[in-house]
């Protein structure tokens, strides 16, 4: 499961408002909280005030409903009524509704007489017709029309129409009054706390109620005070303001964070990623515009001089590249194409053939020079190497224009032919044959003709697979030719071998399966490695070699054969072994040291550390090394890197060998725990003369050893070349001019020239 990435600037600026806001959410929560608290505390002293104004106000009704009754009561008209009721029905609904002595609010009346009884049954009589036991005491009685007070007051002799002999005071009846208590509520009271709309009364039960039990009964809603009004107004006001300014400060820091930081950085990212996505290559196009904060216009500028800095180097590196590839694919000796070019060309021919719709003619040639290592023995190798110059610029012109010569491997050259029927190859071979009889090599010195051999095969080739045996085919030709009596070119035929291929390579190829298998014919011959300034050996290379039928077969014939069946690892173990014999045996003399090569599969191998124990038992007494070649761990450099480390750890010593004829020698050095660089025999030759290619190796030494690595040249011929190693500060020198593979090792020196040598 992937791991989320960091957050945008927007995010966090974003997320940052989001902080803010809620933190004036919870402020303004707090507010609004205490807000209401003091609402809820104005309100609790509302309710009280309230239920004091309504108790002064149901006061303030029974009482002046009281007056009324008491007034009604002394109205002469009232005792005219109780001396003689003949128009008692009249004076109620008439005369005594039109007195001024009611209110508007009063609702009915009744008088008794002294007995209690009601002066006339009238049809809209609310009143009852017996006077009450408790009719001294008001209460709130229910009605259709809603609650009413109902509330009674004697009448007493006194004033016109008193009985003649009557005592004055005397009761001679009673008056009943009803009237619409909540009426009486609104009209003689002024409330401030009490909203009088929502006034109003709903007596539980239908039964009388006593005046102390009215205020209970009433309902209303509080009416808002200004104090609270202009509290609320004040909050309200007070939050929306502070809403507003944090809203606008927070849209303020957005945009300017989006303007100053977010918005440059975007342009930044764009533009980086613009470079990572060049595809290897760098845009040239600088980052413009002026940024708005001075730490962000430093880093612009530093990109800026960065970008120029890198556009430089990248410029300086893919020359050096170029020339580095030019290198690798040329022949130092000879100007031609190598081996790798071969290998890289021969891959090519193959997939460019299942790309065509038609088969295609490919001939091969093979060129090899006769009793050359005669030749190279007789006049030593300044002579040969001169021959094998001169056969390169003899044989390159015979071929069609737009051919590669290439040198496979010392004296032998080869050429892939394509679109080539056989006889046009016939006469290339042939032109061939005549250029180099006619190259004068007496001024050589060599008394003895030199001649070469070519071998030729061909194919209509459909696929690559068509491919597969042209080489072998080409080599058997060419062996052919060098018969005694054979022309010097031979095109393969099914003569040649005629049990196919077996009689042709299954000798070879069970000489190398015994020796791998069972260790039958294999030896090691070892060559020295002398330290440059004082020429004493410091170890030897061994070096593989399998002898058969008094044959001596290289790691030339051999390589092909092992990797073709995959015994790198069985036959690395076999030398291994031997190794370990020859330092038990005292082979290698006591202070030296040996350096074994290893293939990539073997060290990629689960057991090469328990194969690498034998030759562990006699570190430190001898120095041990390592050499892993740069184009064997293209894979797994991991995993390479941690056994390489473990091996150093246990005291054996790592060199990159073949420096410079892969392709990622820098990566190497740069993944792998290395102690020594040995280049290349390639890059070695060009140092022979004072060219451009000597002076790129000059400076790719230099950089190695600036790097911390020591350097051990190959391929050391010549005086000059070793002393212009030595003189590069390379420390180690390997080579003909120091000493030939042999079974047996020389004397451990110092190694000594005439002249000057070894440097000082």
């Amino acid at each position: 499961m992937s791991r989320a990435g960091p957050p945008t600037l927007s995010t966090c600026a974003i997320a940052l408002i989001a902080a803010s806001v809620a933190l004036f959410v919870l402020v303004g929560g707090v507010a609004l909280n205490r807000l209401q608290d003091a609402r809820e505390r104005i309100a609790a002293s509302n309710q009280a005030a309230a239920g004091v104004e309504i108790e002064r106000a149901v006061a303030v009704a029974v009482e002046h409903a009281r007056q009324n009754a008491a007034a009604l009561a002394d109205w002469d008209e009232t005792r005219q009524q109780l001396r003689n009721p003949t128009y008692y029905a009249f004076w109620r609904e008439y005369r005594l509704r039109s007195t001024d002595i009611l209110p508007a609010y009063f609702k009915d009346a009744a008088l008794y007489d002294a007995s209690g009884k009601v002066l006339g049954r009238l049809p809209n009589a609310t009143l009852p017709e017996t006077l009450p036991a408790d009719w001294a005491q008001p209460h709130l009685e229910t009605s259709p029309t809603g609650p009413d007070l109902i509330l009674y007051a004697p009448i007493q002799t006194g004033g016109a129409g008193t009985p003649a002999g009557a005592p004055s005071g005397t009761p001679i009846g009673t008056l009943g009054l009803r009237i619409d208590f909540r009426d009486a509520l609104l009209r003689l009271n002024r409330f401030r706390y009490i909203n009088d709309a929502s006034l109003t009364l709903e007596p539980p039960e239908a039964r009388p109620y006593t005046v102390a039990e009215i205020p209970a009964l009433l309902r209303y809603r509080l009416v808002d005070t200004p104090e609270t009004l202009r509290l609320e107004q004040a909050m309200g006001a007070g939050l929306r303001d502070l809403s507003l300014l944090v809203g606008g400060l927070s849209l303020a820091f957005y945009l300017a964070l989006m303007f100053l930081l977010a918005s440059p950085l975007r342009r930044l990212c764009r533009h980086i990623d613009g470079l990572r996505a060049g595809g290897g290559g760098l845009q040239l196009r600088q980052f413009a515009h002026t940024l708005p904060v001075a730490e962000l216009e430093k880093v612009r500028t530093s990109l800026n001089e960065y970008q120029a800095e890198l556009d430089g180097v990248h410029h300086d590196l893919n020359r050096k590249n170029r020339e580095l590839r030019d290198l690798i694919h040329t022949d130092a000796l000879t100007g031609v194409h190598n081996r790798r070019a071969f290998e890289d060309d021969w891959q090519r021919a193959l997939d460019q053939l299942g790309e065509r719709d038609r088969p295609q003619e490919v001939s091969f040639l093979l060129v090899d020079c006769n009793h050359f290592k005669s030749i190279n023995d007789s006049y030593g190798h300044a002579v040969g190497d001169e021959v094998i110059r001169l056969l390169a610029r003899a044989t390159q012109p015979a071929l069609r224009p737009g051919d590669r010569l290439y040198r496979l491997g010392g004296d032998e050259f080869a050429a892939i032919l394509l679109d080539c029927p056989l006889q046009q190859a016939r006469e290339i071979a042939a032109a061939i044959l005549r250029a180099v009889a006619a190259t004068d090599f007496r001024r050589l010195g060599i008394d003895e003709p030199i001649r070469v051999s070519l071998g030729l095969a061909q194919t209509l080739a459909a696929a690559p697979a068509d491919l597969a045996d042209l080489h072998w085919q080409a080599d058997a030709a060419m062996y052919a030719a060098k018969r005694p009596g054979s022309p010097g070119v031979i095109a393969y035929n099914s003569a040649l071998t005629a049990a196919p291929k077996t009689l042709f390579s299954s000798r070879m190829a069970n000489a190398v399966y015994e020796a791998v298998t069972q260790g039958t014919g294999l030896h090691m011959y070892y060559q020295p490695v002398v330290e440059l300034a004082t020429g004493r050996i410091t170890h030897y290379e061994a070096l593989l070699r399998i002898a058969r039928d008094d044959e001596i077969i290289t790691p030339y014939s051999i390589m092909p054969l092992v990797e073709a069946r995959s015994l790198e690892v069985e036959l690395d173990r076999a030398v291994l072994a031997r190794v370990a014999l020859d330092l038990a045996q005292g082979q290698i003399p006591p202070g030296t040291g040996v350096a074994v090569n290893l293939a990539g599969p073997t060290l990629l191998d689960g057991g090469i550390l328990a194969d690498l124990k034998p030759l562990a038992a006699f570190l430190p007494a001898y120095r041990i090394l390592i050499e892993i070649t740069e184009t064997a761990l293209i894979t797994r450099l991991d995993l390479a890197g941690e056994v390489l480390q473990h091996l150093r750890g246990d005291g054996f010593q790592v060199a990159l060998d073949d420096f410079g004829s892969g392709y990622s020698s820098l990566r190497y050095l740069a993944q792998m725990p290395i102690d020594l660089v040995k280049f290349d025999i390639t890059l070695v030759r060009s140092l022979e003369s004072d060219s451009a290619q000597g002076g790129l190796v000059e400076d790719l030494a230099r950089l190695i050893l600036k790097a911390g690595y020591q350097i051990v040249a190959e391929g050391i011929e010549s005086e000059r070349v070793g002393r212009r190693i030595g003189a590069l500060g390379c420390r180690y020198g390997q080579g003909y001019l120091f000493g030939h593979p042999q079974p047996q090792c020389l004397a451990p020196g110092p190694f000594r020239l005439q002249g000057t040598w070894p440097l000082h």
